[in-house]
């Protein structure tokens, strides 16, 4: 389990806790618990992101580093998800 302190958007400090986390490319890759590393492994393998028609605003998504959202990482990002699973 790592501790992190980071920034929300009002300008507050949050103490955030994950439980998986992996260097990639030199970024950070992490997952607070299991469900968001379903999460994030979902959005990564999709081949078609797109967007419901209930979306209004800002979303997770929007949020995620370019590495993540970035193509071209996909397949190494899921043999990373798949490592950090079998810890």
């Amino acid at each position: 389990m790592i501790w992190y302190i980071i920034g929300n958007l009002k300008g507050e400090n949050i103490e955030v806790t994950h439980w998986f986390s992996e260097s990639f490319k030199g970024q950070l890759f992490w997952a607070v618990n299991n469900e968001h590393l379903e999460y994030l492994e979902k959005f990564i393998s999709a081949k078609l992101r797109q967007r419901g028609k209930e979306s209004y605003g800002m979303m997770l998504v929007d949020k995620l580093p370019k590495f993540i959202k970035n193509k071209k990482n996909r397949d190494e990002l899921l043999k990373l998800i798949s490592r950090l699973k079998n810890k």
